[in-house]
């Protein structure tokens, strides 16, 4: 058990190709910040930060929702600091959309936990670089591109 923490964008990105700039270069701000960094790793399709619970950015601004880690507990290793600079830069960026949150405080995300997991669960389809497997889940069907 333990806290959680992060940021919501909030509303959340559109696929638009003001939005897609925005977010290209939000991206490029965090792979030149971290360049060099053993604990994120550039992937076909998000970064990936390993610590944590592997908290992810998308290379598509508008499937992110939440962009969050446990900060306490046996998953919290310098995860905060990861955290903190990611909303730091996304609020260059996004300024007031990114809304920041932490348990640990009584702030609580914009979206519920079971939205959250559905929009990963999209993610999780698309992010692979190999057709995904044939998921039978009806959340499934809620997922945008």
């Amino acid at each position: 058990m333990g806290a959680d923490a992060g940021f919501d964008m909030v509303p959340r990105l559109s696929n638009s190709v003001a939005d897609r700039r925005v977010w290209d270069q939000f991206i490029d701000s965090v792979k030149e910040f971290y360049k060099g960094d053993l604990n994120v790793e550039i992937k076909p399709n998000y970064i990936e930060f390993n610590v944590g619970e592997h908290p992810r950015l998308p290379f598509e601004g508008h499937k992110l929702l939440r962009f969050s880690s446990k900060i306490t507990g046996s998953h919290s290793t310098r995860v905060g600091e990861y955290l903190d600079t990611v909303t730091r830069i996304a609020r260059t960026y996004f300024e007031s959309r990114v809304k920041r949150w932490n348990e640990l405080y009584d702030v609580w995300g914009h979206y519920d936990w079971n939205e959250v997991h559905d929009s990963m669960l999209c993610y999780r389809l698309h992010r692979s670089v190999e057709p995904p497997l044939p998921i039978l889940v009806t959340s499934a069907s809620k997922c945008f591109h």
